[in-house]
Order: structure tokens, then C-alpha cells, then sequence
């Protein structure tokens, strides 16, 4: 690895707003990866159709985002909460941005942010982090769950310790993208075994 090459960070928003409250906790996360020198992209999921399959579909969303996974380090997934978990444009993109594609995302940084208005939120944040689990990605915490509250961007304003996990969730991002890039340097990775199946049938 190049010693000069800038580490990135995608943040991934899947509301159906751009520029609601998922954003503005994402946004939070990304201007402490910014402040440490990693580049922080956030991506909209868009307002499209993202197909929840495997099978031949029009090219979307996760098609897009597959082609450039393998250029970051680490992604947040960012959800609004509508019923409790996640919503249903995230859980269809992470089905088929992780489905075979382990290798892209083994030994990254990963994390999960959530917004609600009240409640939630970590449900929410714990089953995206099953996706995570099942791809030997490195997952930080903060000093709380990784939620905000509001029903605006301006509420979130007012969430002040929702703002401060935020933070230190980028910190905490941060520092392991830093020790990721010393082990880098110094030939230091993690060991991956051999993927071993076993259909509990009987």
C-alpha cells in the first residue's frame, strides 16, 4: 500500500429523503473522518427501484456502488427507522451488496447509524451489523447507540448527546482506520480461514 494514499470511508444514506436526518447523523460521522485527513463520501441511495435479488434485473443503485467498494476502507450504513427496524431500500441493498462478495468487505471497517423519532433505533442498528458479522468486518462503537432523534434535520439539531455519539463514532472509525494503515504498512492482517458450510439437517 502506497504510504500516501488518502483512506475513504462511505456512508451510505437509504432514506427516501437526502437530505433528512439520516443525513444529518452521517454528516456528523464524516466531518471527524474529515477532520483526521480520510476522505468521507456520502452516497444517497436515491429514490429508485434496488432489487432484492440475485436474478437478472436492471442495473441499479448496488450495482454501482459493488464496482467502487473495493477503493474503500470502510463503510457506515445510515436508516430511518419507519416500524421498528430498518427500512426496506437497505435491507434489499445489503442483501445483494454482501451477498457473494465477501472479499470486498473482509478485514474493512464497518458501522450502522439510525434516525427515529422516538424509538427504534437499536434494533435498527443491530440487524444491519448481521450483515457485517457474516464478512469478518471490524465494527467500532461509541459512548451510546448509534442513533439520533427528530423528525427533522433541525430536531436532530437539538439531539445533542445523538450528535455526540456521532462523533465519537467517527473517532472511533478513525482510529481504526489508522491502525489498519499501520498494519498495512508493516505487513500486520488478520488471518482468514477457510469458509467451512454445514446444513444442520438431521
Amino acid at each position: 500500500m502506497a504510504e500516501n494514499r488518502v483512506m475513504k470511508v462511505m456512508l451510505i444514506n437509504s432514506s427516501i429523503r437526502e437530505h433528512g436526518c439520516t443525513d444529518r447523523a452521517l454528516r456528523e460521522v464524516a466531518s471527524v473522518l474529515e477532520k483526521d485527513g480520510f476522505q468521507a463520501d456520502i452516497v444517497w441511495l436515491g429514490k429508485g427501484p434496488i432489487a432484492d435479488s440475485l436474478q437478472p434485473h436492471e442495473k441499479d443503485i448496488a450495482d454501482e456502488l459493488l464496482a467502487k467498494a473495493g477503493e474503500y476502507d470502510g463503510f457506515v450504513f445510515g436508516t430511518p427507522v419507519y416500524f421498528g427496524n430498518l427500512n426496506g431500500r437497505l435491507t434489499s441493498f445489503l442483501n445483494r451488496f454482501f451477498y457473494g462478495h465477501a472479499n470486498l468487505f473482509k478485514g474493512k471497517i464497518g458501522a450502522a447509524v439510525a434516525s427515529c423519532r422516538r424509538t427504534g433505533g437499536i434494533t435498527s442498528v443491530d440487524e444491519i451489523y448481521h450483515w457485517m458479522g457474516l464478512n469478518c468486518m471490524i465494527i467500532p462503537t461509541s459512548c451510546y447507540w448509534n442513533e439520533v432523534h427528530g423528525n427533522t434535520p433541525s430536531e436532530v439539531e437539538q439531539d445533542l448527546e445523538g450528535l455526540n455519539t456521532m462523533r465519537q463514532l467517527g473517532a472511533m472509525i478513525s482510529y481504526l482506520l489508522k491502525l489498519k494503515k499501520l498494519g498495512e504498512e508493516n505487513g500486520i492482517a488478520p488471518e482468514m480461514m477457510p469458509v467451512v458450510r454445514t446444513n444442520f439437517i438431521r
